[in-house]
């Protein structure tokens, strides 16, 4: 399972106290089976939705396509995360595992997690929100691979404390076979290179792009990206409606564990941070240089 550990390197700390314990195992290598008093993951899967013990203690929930068992104790500050075989683990996996477990006890913190990408540049950030297909994680990573700051490219965790900010989770990039064709950088990087069309290609960029991945950054803005296949890159104004509309039901639907206060927390976000519609040229290094402007010379850090 050490595998799983990957988009996690660039947070490594090895003193201070253990907020949060996870423990993983599959059937496969150690002929463990998950106890009989369960439901069958079939019947709960089916159902897609995370399941509370009496006194909402303990929360769990069937969530991958194998399915497997993700497990969290709010008491105890501790997690399982079991899959049948870790012969076939996930690209999802190898990007960036525990989903539901740091949903769940993220939310008892006061941080969201978010489907959402994040780049930074001179201390600010940029949250960008929307479907899957919709730019995020090729702007990320234009971003990055033209000397940005890269905080995800797919997930990360807002927090609202105080003055907005977001926090890394995962150093890493998704990305489909066309898409690693515009970023030959990567590919060395990639941990599955065996994997089969659909499945993305993993890049892990840690260590290599070390200095470019900070833990965290205040939100200066919140980017709705589409595709719009010009020349050029705009950034116009957007209402706080529109950045919600594409930020809330990809969060709320990939995370079947989301806390009922996320909803809440992703309005004052859009309430609280500049919104803004960009529409993506076809040249990357123009995205990464007009984002990178943007930061460094329009937007300023949200106030609390």
């Amino acid at each position: 399972m050490s595998r799983m550990a990957g988009p996690f390197a660039h947070l490594r700390c090895d003193d201070g106290p253990v907020s949060l314990r996870i423990r993983v195992w599959d059937s496969e290598s150690t002929g463990v089976s998950l106890p009989p008093e369960l439901p069958s993951p079939g019947s709960v899967y089916a159902q897609s939705l995370p399941a509370m013990a009496d006194g909402h203690a303990v929360r769990w929930a069937f969530f991958r396509p194998d399915p497997g068992l993700t497990a969290y104790d709010a008491e105890s500050r501790e997690a399982d995360y079991w899959i049948p075989a870790a012969s076939r683990i996930t690209y999802g996996d190898l990007a960036g595992g525990f989903r539901a477990i740091f949903a769940w006890a993220m939310a008892s913190e006061g941080l969201q997690f978010l489907h959402a990408a994040a780049v930074a540049e001179a201390g600010k950030a940029a949250l960008i929100v929307g479907r899957s297909g919709s730019g995020k994680s090729s702007t990320s990573l234009a971003c990055l691979l033209a000397g940005m700051e890269f905080l995800g490219d797919d997930h990360c965790l807002l927090d609202l404390r105080g003055a907005p900010s977001v926090h890394s989770i995962y150093a890493a990039a998704k990305l489909h076979d066309s898409q690693l064709e515009r970023f030959p950088e990567v590919e060395r990087l990639v941990v599955n290179p065996d994997r089969e069309a659909p499945v993305k290609g993993v890049a892990l960029l840690h260590p290599d792009y070390s200095g470019l991945l900070p833990a965290s950054r205040p939100l200066a803005a919140v980017f709705v990206p589409n595709i719009g296949g010009g020349s050029r890159t705009t950034i116009e104004a957007t209402d706080p409606a529109t950045a919600l509309a594409a930020l809330a039901p990809s969060t709320l639907l990939q995370a079947a564990s989301a806390d009922r206060r996320a909803l809440g927390a992703m309005a004052r976000l859009v309430r609280s941070v500049p919104c803004y519609r960009v529409s993506l040229s076809t040249d990357r290094a123009e995205i990464a240089a007009r984002i990178r402007t943007f930061l460094r010379e329009e937007a300023t850090s949200a106030a609390p």
